[in-house]
């Protein structure tokens, strides 16, 4: 292990795991270059367009550590995505699933959340181990479940929008007319109303109101059991437990999804965290 000083906004960091990579070549250009090369090729930094690949009108440039942390970064969520890692926001990926009796009504994955820092003229993984909730119970089922209209109201959900994007809102309530049910939401992008059938409205994934729906629903299941198990939060030696499960994750990592191989440039990501002194 190493020793880095560093500032103190990074005081809250998860591990550090150092990358290393060899010199490969890296061209800019002020040009895009959309249709010449891959969009996974290219990343768009500070107003100017980069890649590990020579393509019109650019221009090679010496080793630039900040535009290359960019395109490290790009390359690793890639492989991620390719490798059946799902993602919550930009920088929390999970793929491995808990086993839990209540599936029809959310799912519980063990993740981790990153970062790649530039420190010191290095290039470093942060990884902090995460878990991730997700309902996969529409308001359409638990109206077949038996929920009444009443009880579906005042909570955030997230819905189907064009082109398959998710869309969060709150609900403001549930609607039920002959056959035809539908939520009324206020859009969280532009805060307006809309009406979106129930089949297409999710509730929130977090553990309370998980808890509150299983509790509607009759059955015996305590979600914050389950959260501060997977946390670490009961556990006596929490530190250790998570450096424990941390090392897992880059062990799995360095199997899977390292080196990354991309130009003429080879990343490999060490076994051991550095050891940040503050």
């Amino acid at each position: 292990m190493m020793e880095i000083d560093v500032f103190r906004i990074y005081q809250r960091l998860g591990n550090l795991f150092r990358m290393k990579y060899n010199q490969g070549k890296l061209f800019e250009s002020e040009f895009d270059p959309s249709g010449v090369i891959r969009r996974e090729e290219v990343v768009f930094f500070e107003g100017k367009f980069y890649s590990y690949k020579s393509f019109p009108k650019a221009r090679e440039i010496t080793l630039n550590l900040r535009v290359l942390k960019s395109i490290i970064t790009k390359q690793f969520v890639l492989k991620l995505r390719n490798n059946g890692y799902r993602f919550k926001g930009k920088y929390t990926a999970y793929r491995e699933e808990v086993e839990q009796p209540h599936r029809d009504v959310f799912s519980v994955f063990k993740g981790f959340e990153f970062r790649t820092i530039l420190l010191n003229d290095q290039i470093f993984l942060c990884v902090d181990p995460h878990i991730v909730f997700r309902v996969n119970c529409s308001i359409d089922y638990l109206l077949r479940q038996g929920f009444d209209c009443v009880l579906l109201s005042d909570f955030s959900v997230s819905y189907s929008g064009e082109e398959g994007t998710r869309i969060d809102g709150y609900l403001i309530e549930t609607v039920g007319e002959s056959d035809v049910s539908f939520c009324r939401i206020k859009n969280f992008r532009d805060f307006t109303e809309v009406k979106i059938p129930v089949d297409k409205v999710f509730p929130e994934p977090r553990p309370e109101l998980i808890q509150m729906i299983l509790d509607r629903m009759g059955r015996n299941f305590d979600v914050t059991s389950l959260q501060r198990k997977l946390s670490f939060l009961d556990s006596k030696t929490a530190s250790k437990d998570r450096l424990i499960r941390t090392l897992e994750i880059v062990q799995g990592l360095k199997q899977e999804i390292f080196p990354l191989e991309f130009g003429e440039f080879k990343v490999e990501l060490e076994d051991n965290p550095v050891v940040v002194k503050l």
